[in-house]
């Protein structure tokens, strides 16, 4: 695989918080801080601890999920890509933490990363209380819906706050990768 897929698996999958942290407004006057820069929290930006944060909140999640519809589904193409969304996002894992001891970045918890785990545990929930019958279509779209959430993340969030140089890399080609699992995503017809 190339370095494209196992990175942009990162951010696949788990209900996304696109849009979760907004800068907070100020009462000060126009340039009455001069000098001073706000810091990420106040900017609505994140750390590059806090957005490896949500890369493994989106792993850990997709990966959970993919189990759950490998013993749900007997519809080949929705098995098929299960075990593609299990093997990405667990190299996805194993990239990020080379990539965190290499650059000694710690991983930290956010908004974006607290609300990715709750709604990627409600999806889990309703993917386990789901009828037979009902499942892949289910599965499946939560997923792609779920990936438009990350791209969107990835685009408004993500991206612009990463300051380092291999972070905003892994996470522009995770960029390509969630659009093509958006696709795959479409292709499957139930």
């Amino acid at each position: 695989m190339n370095l494209t897929k196992l990175s942009c698996v990162t951010l696949v999958a788990l209900g996304l918080a696109a849009g979760c942290s907004k800068g907070s407004s100020s009462s000060e006057a126009p340039g009455a801080s001069q000098g001073s820069e706000a810091t990420p929290a106040e900017s609505g930006m994140l750390t590059d601890g806090q957005i490896v944060g949500v890369l493994a909140a989106v792993d850990d999640g997709e990966i959970q999920q993919a189990q759950v519809a490998l013993t749900k589904t007997s519809n080949t193409q929705v098995r098929t890509f299960a075990d593609m969304m299990i093997t990405e996002h667990q190299m996805s894992k194993q990239r990020a933490a080379a990539l965190m001891a290499d650059n000694k970045i710690d991983p930290a918890p956010s908004g974006p990363s607290n609300k990715l785990k709750t709604k990627g545990a409600a999806t889990l929930d309703k993917l386990n209380a789901a009828d037979p019958k009902d499942f892949d279509s289910m599965y499946i779209e939560v997923q792609g819906d779920q990936h438009k959430e990350v791209l969107e993340l990835l685009n408004e969030k993500l991206i612009p706050s990463a300051k380092d140089p291999m972070l905003q890399q892994q996470l522009t080609a995770t960029k390509t990768m969630v659009q093509h699992h958006i696709d795959m995503a479409d292709k499957i017809d139930l």
